[in-house]
């Protein structure tokens, strides 16, 4: 009996050698870690637990018996941390290939990157889940009240981490050409700003500017999704 081969179709190629499928996964999950990012917050609810805050709001935040809302909150904060990984791996991979200022900035951004991420985790969330342990628990008011300080501390960290992954991003896109201009020069300003708001944090500017850098990671998602393809340096605005 005959047989009829079958000749295996090529996957389509973006101009770097990326699969615009795997892009517009890595895109979808940067805007599916942002919603799930602010759905957390939005259950965690910690105004109360501001580091400055007086003991007994920030104990009492975290005493309080009703906690399923807040340890959900901060499940979907872990999961939303996590998804933003095959984002930023997607964004600094379309660096690649493009000769020694791509390769470097492109592995700054992707190490700010997981920097940002594991910081957020560990010991940030991390912390908060043991005060709200020992806050159900009876635990003693300083250690609660140390380990939220640190938690707070640790989110500044961590946001200079994304500050940098962003101005390497930025001027990555802009030195090789692979990044859209208007994605290139906003993740420099983002990340400037975002830097700075740490350094005067208690003007509120660092916050401002996270909800900022969360809407830039959805903006360049949504980017990609429309042009997975990688950008021609005669075609970047």
């Amino acid at each position: 009996m005959a047989q009829t081969r079958t000749t295996p179709q090529p996957t389509r190629l973006t101009t770097d050698g990326h699969v615009p499928r795997s892009t517009r996964v890595g895109a979808g999950l940067g805007i599916a870690g942002v919603v799930l990012l602010l759905a957390g917050f939005a259950l965690m609810a910690p105004g109360d637990a501001v580091h400055t805050n007086t003991t007994a709001k920030i104990v009492g935040y975290y005493s309080d018996p009703h906690q399923t809302m807040t340890f959900t909150g901060g499940l979907l904060s872990c999961a939303g941390l996590l998804a933003l990984l095959p984002f930023m791996a997607t964004m600094t991979s379309r660096l690649g290939g493009s000769g020694t200022p791509g390769e470097v900035f492109g592995a700054t951004a992707r190490m700010s990157g997981a920097g940002y991420v594991m910081l957020c985790l560990a010991p940030s969330q991390a912390a908060g889940a043991a005060a709200l342990w020992l806050g159900s628990h009876g635990g003693d008011a300083s250690t609660i009240v140390a380990l939220n300080t640190l938690r707070a501390f640790t989110y500044y960290v961590a946001l200079l981490a994304l500050a940098g992954f962003l101005a390497a991003l930025g001027i990555g896109g802009l030195t090789t050409g692979r990044l859209a201009r208007w994605m290139s020069w906003s993740a420099v300003a983002v990340g400037t700003i975002l830097a700075a708001g740490v350094a005067v944090a208690q003007t509120g500017l660092a916050d401002i500017a996270s909800i900022v850098a969360l809407a830039w990671i959805v903006a360049a998602s949504v980017g990609m999704l429309r042009r997975p393809e990688t950008v021609p340096v005669s075609d970047r605005g």
